[in-house]
């Protein structure tokens, strides 16, 4: 994978993360819910492919992961 590529998925996945915010803020604004078990399965998917991405990212790009959560 390269930096283009890499950063592309990347913010694929911010994008995904931005959409899920929105998706939280209309339930509550509308009164309904996926429930708590639900939730927790989509963050918890989403951070696994984030964590696959991390994984992938060119050998620049995961030091200046591993510095920002240090």
């Amino acid at each position: 994978m390269n930096e283009q590529q890499y950063a592309q998925a990347l913010s694929h996945q911010l994008d995904m993360i931005a959409g899920f915010k929105r998706s939280l803020a209309d339930q509550q604004a509308h009164g309904t819910d996926l429930g708590v078990r639900q939730y927790k399965h989509l963050i918890g998917k989403l951070f696994e492919e984030l964590d696959e991405l991390i994984t992938m990212a060119p050998e620049r790009s995961k030091h200046e992961v591993i510095v920002h959560q240090e």
